[in-house]
């Protein structure tokens, strides 16, 4: 475990053990609290049987948590959360320290700033998109998708930062009513431009990465002020029971 003097969150998902979205991240961390990541992620050739899948995966989890000296747990990669609703609270379980998801980290991230009705943008088709609509609403978040999607995962990866603004941008102003953005799904990345996004905008940001980085640290008992991390991050507000 972590001792007071550091704290290293374990980002644990995706195909990537070290992305370009994982180093904007970093960047973003305090003194004395560490990013680091393993690969893993299940959703792109699950098995047949959802129940099987599950297992898999939460036996994969807790096995690589457990090898690491992490202080939390972020489990990156939205689909495992679409198609394993059951996994989060086993691996919290045995894991034995604070443990969250992309989604849900977003979804407590949305009600601590007071959001009900966010504009969701993501890198997934339609499909995987119905299923993360159908999670936030079960969490009492209402959403609204851009008329226009991605036909990969690679394409919204590809946009970069001034591709990123262009699309939320064009998006909002087709979704004049919401109270909020909300980018789940780390390939379409907005951490550099949180700051920007919020001003230009007049909307809070919120990004699943440093959603579950604020949910972890607050969790352990930090309370951070961090510049360029959108309002989540420079605010801090407390998490909501």
């Amino acid at each position: 475990m972590a001792t007071p003097e550091r704290t290293v969150i374990g980002y644990l998902g995706g195909r990537e053990a070290r992305a370009p979205h994982f180093d904007a991240l970093a960047a973003l961390f305090p003194p004395g609290v560490e990013l680091d990541t393993e690969p893993l992620s299940l959703w792109r050739d699950p098995p047949a049987d959802p129940v099987q899948g599950e297992n898999a995966y939460v036996e994969s989890a807790i096995e690589r948590a457990l090898a690491h000296e992490w202080g939390a747990l972020a489990l990156t990669g939205t689909p495992n959360e679409v198609l394993y609703p059951g996994a989060l609270a086993r691996i919290r379980e045995a894991a034995g320290m604070p443990t969250t998801a992309s989604l849900a980290a977003s979804v407590a991230a949305l009600h601590a700033l007071g959001v009900g009705r966010t504009l969701l943008l993501t890198p997934f088709d339609a499909a995987m998109n119905r299923g993360v609509e159908a999670l936030f609403a079960a969490a009492g978040i209402a959403t609204v998708l851009p008329a226009s999607g991605f036909g990969s995962i690679d394409e919204a990866g590809a946009l970069g930062p001034d591709g990123v603004y262009a699309y939320t941008r064009d998006a909002l102003a087709a979704a004049p009513d919401v109270e909020g953005i909300c980018f789940q799904g780390a390939r379409l990345d907005p951490v550099p431009l949180l700051d920007r996004l919020e001003g230009d905008l007049g909307k809070p940001v919120v990004a699943s990465n440093t959603a579950m980085a604020w949910q972890l640290l607050s969790e352990l008992g930090q309370r951070h002020h961090i510049e360029r991390g959108g309002r989540l991050f420079r605010e801090w507000p407390p998490l909501r029971s």
